[in-house]
């Protein structure tokens, strides 16, 4: 199954990348050391969303996300994944995160900011003999260098991944919706008619039976005045934007309220 096929949700969260940094001596052998050096923004499918409600009213979410771009350790590169469930339909490569983004530059803005955390926090930590000593001495080269690193990945990945659109949240469609109503309400009531059954177009005429019209040319025209002083041309009962304008009106009444 490829890319356009899943029915996940898709937004950008922040990928925590990680690099073997140095080794730590065990009693028979020596393990090496994997330390976060950078974020980027990436893609991904997000396959589960929790939401935890405080005493204070407040609620929290946090999800379980597959990044569309990854790498299964630290020395492999990045290719394409998918969700994988076990048996017991549980996702085995998702990782969990704080926020998603709904932009590529909001979730850009929060990786520059971790990196730039992490950066400090390193730079004030009393490091180990054995932490971090396979970097150079200079801190401040070999992390410019590895944020400038990643941020090329994250620009390729970011490339690669372009023609998978964001899932709009409900906020964005109603707003979207909204902005097209007041930019051009005569073509949203118009095809909001033609994408709309036989049947419902039906019941909506039958809802105009007890209107009027003085003004109109056919004889089963039943369009109130008030309706015709909004709109130019006629208005009569097989009126795409007139039926989109009562489809809206019954569902303001309440559902299947064509009377």
């Amino acid at each position: 199954m490829n890319e356009t096929e899943l029915k996940y949700p898709i937004k950008y969260a922040i990928m925590p990348v990680e690099e073997q940094t140095g080794w730590r001596k065990d009693i028979h052998d020596l393990t090496p050391i994997f330390t976060v050096v950078a974020h980027m923004a990436v893609k991904c499918y997000v396959v589960n969303e929790k939401v935890s409600y405080r005493s204070d009213g407040n609620s929290r979410s946090t999800y379980d996300v597959v990044f569309l771009y990854d790498k299964p350790d630290c020395v492999s590169k990045f290719a394409p994944a998918q969700p994988e469930f076990s048996i017991s339909d549980s996702c085995t490569n998702s990782v969990a995160v704080d926020t998603v983004f709904d932009s590529f530059s909001d979730a850009q803005t929060a990786a520059r900011k971790k990196d730039e955390e992490m950066f400090e926090q390193v730079k004030r930590m009393n490091l180990p003999q054995n932490y971090m000593e396979a970097l150079p001495v200079d801190l401040n080269s070999w992390f410019k260098d590895t944020f400038e690193e990643y941020r090329e990945t994250e620009a390729i990945l970011e490339e690669l991944s372009k023609g998978i659109e964001i899932t709009k949240s409900y906020g964005e469609i109603l707003e979207d919706l909204i902005d097209r109503i007041l930019s051009n309400s005569k073509d949203f009531y118009v095809q909001l008619a033609k994408s709309l059954p036989l049947q419902e177009r039906v019941l909506l005429r039958r809802a105009l039976d007890k209107r009027t019209c003085d003004n109109c040319q056919i004889r089963n025209c039943h369009v109130d005045a008030s309706d015709r002083a909004e709109l130019v041309e006629c208005l009569h009962c097989d009126n795409d934007e007139l039926i989109g304008r009562q489809f809206i009106l019954g569902q303001k009444k309440g559902p299947h309220s064509h009377s």
